[in-house]
């Protein structure tokens, strides 16, 4: 019909008339209940549509609307729950990318302050050290009286009588009054001749206190700002902890004994890591190192080790101490400024090493012993009676340190007043007689650092009281799990070698024109006239040397200790981490162990890239100079120490006057002593000679010139120490003087 289509009537909503139109094109009029028109044509003739298909086809696409509508609205929660979730995660990575912004912040400034302060710290360090070195004769003397008449005189008059008083006969090189002058008597600063002079007037200051004129003076060293500083706050501590309720107490300044530090590991192998261990150990100081397990062998050659400094003795595993070809063996290496010999013993199925060092008063014997898994106890036995033994033959040997792997991870060890000494339960009969020998020789057992399974196998034993055993936190080779690394100290008097340093005369960087022109000047016939030819000589060298002491530079020829491939930053890092090592054990501030800390990482590093620089440059510079190659070879395989075994004749010699004797004996037999000479030569038997007479042999200048010409620049000097290069450089003004005495020396016959 042409009535109007009402939705509200029929219940449908804008969409879903739509819908109805895309998919029908007649209908029905549900109130006047005319037949449907056809909407495409008009023709009265189209056919009759069944209502009820009609609506049931409407039904089933309102069905499949509403499925459809169900899905989307399905889908569009989980699109919203996805959202909040991301809104979530984007909201917690900004606080993130936030916090992160503030940590890269403050470790930018961190940086930029560590950066900025490097140069200054180093220069600090070094300008510290150099301060207390100026200040170690100086004397701060307080509350000596002072008079207007006549300074200098009464403030020695003072000093002299505070040194008569304590009982001591110095005299200070300067003295002088520090600050102005006011209504109390100024510090009084002297300066000593020695350093050694300072202790001696402070181990006698206490005397003062005992004296009616002298009770008020104080005495001190010289300090520096950073010493009065740290002192400051040392009393200000006191002052505090007195404050809050504490009694008794005192400041006490403890003299520190001399110690030998011994570094000890179990390397487990150290064929693999010969290069980390070279160079850890050039950048280390350590008086005595210890390392078992090294798995070395005859084919592996000590110098390869890189103990440069030191004099290394080894055990490594042969036929009478296993029957297995790997493994095993001991080492001891001891610092060349400390006398050190190995003794022999008889060789027995143990793998130790027995050395003795000598100190200012005694003897240190020290072992290093290596001990399978599952060692008989007859081994331990063996090893325990040649302890006995040489404790028994060598009477000087005051104190012995033994050190190694004894594999025993059942023992467990308690803290004590002296060591650590062992828990006596569930022992077995090796721990048990392990534990005997060690009452018998009243040794102690000092280590307490375990490894990662809980147990202790390398073990410090002593009859030292006082044995420090530290984890050392840079070891010389990677730990494993079951061996750290261990620094050991003990106290000892020490001999400190003497430093000797050559002076010699630098004739490469000297000017040499100066050298001419002075010795041009010399008259020599007016100094050679009437002379005989030794005392022309002693002048004309007299002259030269007096000419090179004033215009050759004078250098100082020190032994360098490092290796060949050290540069020259790496030199420089070391010698300052050493002064900030020496700051860091006088102050013990957090400061100065972190600007150690720092050169010493630094130093690490540069030691490992100019290593494997040298080592590639060494490769690549093979084939165009094969010398440098072959000197890198040669001193891996050298032996920089006489051997402390020697044998002849199948004969055994192991001490130093032996050894000696036994070379006396041998050469002594090399030659005859034949007493039967004929000493009655006839004409014939007589060589023949020139029948020239020598003094009609004459040198012209020009051979004198030509022979100066020809010296090479690098030959060595002779007897007079002048090298070839002055004379090189000096052939006109010398050939003259040479000349003389050559043709003097001829005519006389004297030579």
């Amino acid at each position: 019909c042409r009535s109007v289509w009402h939705l509200a009537c029929t219940s449908l909503s804008s969409s879903n008339d739509d819908s109805l139109k895309k998919r029908i094109s007649t209908w029905l009029c549900t109130i006047c209940d005319i037949k449907p028109i056809n909407k495409k044509t008009t023709s009265s003739t189209s056919p009759q549509i069944d209502l009820t298909s009609k609506i049931d086809n409407i039904l089933a696409a309102v069905n499949e609307i509403k499925t459809t509508l169900s899905k989307h609205e399905h889908l569009f929660v989980k699109l919203n729950k996805k959202i909040d979730e991301v809104s979530s995660q984007l909201r917690d990575l900004g606080g993130r990318t936030t916090l992160l912004e503030d940590k890269i912040t403050t470790f930018e400034t961190r940086l930029s302050k560590i950066e900025s302060s490097n140069i200054s710290t180093d220069n600090n360090i070094i300008s510290e050290i150099s301060e207390r070195q100026l200040r170690s004769r100086n004397m701060i003397i307080f509350n000596a009286p002072e008079s207007d008449d006549n300074i200098s005189a009464n403030d020695s008059s003072v000093i002299k009588s505070i040194f008569d008083y304590i009982g001591i006969e110095m005299t200070p090189t300067a003295i002088s009054r520090l600050g102005r002058k006011s209504s109390k008597p100024r510090p009084l600063k002297i300066t000593l001749q020695d350093a050694s002079d300072v202790f001696v007037i402070l181990k006698n200051k206490f005397k003062l206190r005992s004296s009616q004129n002298f009770s008020s003076i104080r005495i001190s060293p010289d300090r520096t700002q950073m010493q009065r500083d740290q002192l400051r706050n040392v009393y200000a501590k006191i002052e505090e902890r007195k404050a809050a309720g504490e009694t008794d107490l005192i400041l006490k300044f403890l003299k520190v004994s001399e110690h030998l530090n011994l570094y000890y590991q179990n390397v487990r192998g150290i064929n693999t890591k010969l290069n980390v261990l070279m160079r850890n150990v050039c950048l280390s100081d350590y008086d005595i190192i210890g390392l078992s397990e090294t798995w070395l062998s005859p084919n592996v050659t000590t110098s390869e080790l890189g103990f440069n400094n030191y004099t290394t003795y080894r055990c490594d595993r042969n036929s009478n101490t296993s029957n297995c070809s790997r493994g095993g063996g001991v080492l001891l290496s001891v610092n060349n400024k400390y006398y050190s010999r190995m003794l022999s013993v008889t060789p027995c199925p143990v793998e130790h090493l027995f050395v003795l060092i000598k100190t200012d008063t005694s003897y240190i014997l020290v072992s290093n012993v290596y001990f399978p898994p599952r060692s008989d106890v007859d081994n331990y036995v063996i090893h325990f009676h040649i302890i006995s033994n040489l404790l028994f033959t060598l009477p000087y040997v005051k104190n012995i340190i033994m050190i190694g792997d004894y594999n025993l991870p059942n023992l467990h060890w308690l803290p004590s007043s002296i060591g650590f000494p062992p828990s006596l339960s569930n022992l077995s009969l090796t721990e048990s007689e392990f534990l005997l020998k060690l009452s018998y020789l009243n040794i102690f057992q000092f280590n307490h650092i375990l490894n990662n399974n809980g147990s202790i196998l390398d073990l410090i034993l002593s009859d030292f009281i006082d044995v420090s055993v530290n984890k050392s936190d840079y070891p010389l080779v990677p730990c494993d799990s079951y061996h750290p690394g261990l620094l050991i100290s003990f106290p000892v008097s020490i001999n400190k070698p003497i430093d000797y340093n050559l002076c010699t005369y630098n004739f490469y960087n000297c000017n040499y024109s100066d050298i001419n022109f002075n010795l041009a000047s010399v008259n020599w016939c007016n100094l050679f006239s009437n002379l005989c030819i030794n005392e022309a000589v002693n002048i004309f060298y007299c002259i030269i040397y007096e000419i090179i002491d004033i215009f050759v530079p004078k250098i100082i020829k020190r032994h360098s200790t490092y290796p060949i491939w050290f540069s020259k930053n790496l030199k420089d890092l070391i010698f300052k981490k050493k002064i900030a090592h020496k700051l860091y054990k006088s102050t013990g501030l957090v400061s100065d162990y972190i600007s150690f800390s720092e050169l010493r990482a630094k130093s690490k590093f540069y030691s490992k890239s100019d290593y494997y620089f040298y080592i590639n440059n060494l490769q690549k510079n093979l084939k165009v100079y094969p010398k440098i190659f072959w000197k890198f070879v040669n001193n891996k395989r050298k032996v920089n120490f006489l051997p402390n075994c020697m044998y002849l004749y199948n004969e055994k010699f192991d001490s130093p006057n032996h050894i000696v004797n036994a070379f006396s004996k041998y050469f002594s037999s090399v030659y005859e002593n034949n007493n039967n000479i004929n000493l009655n030569y006839n004409q014939q038997n007589q060589p023949k000679v020139l029948q020239s007479p020598l003094h009609s042999c004459t040198i012209d200048l020009l051979d004198i010139f030509n022979s100066l010409n020809s010296l090479t620049a690098s030959s060595c000097p002779g007897p007079d120490l002048i090298p070839s290069i002055f004379f090189k450089n000096c052939p006109y003004v010398l050939s003259t003087p040479l000349l003389y005495l050559f043709n003097l020396s001829l005519s006389t016959g004297t030579f």
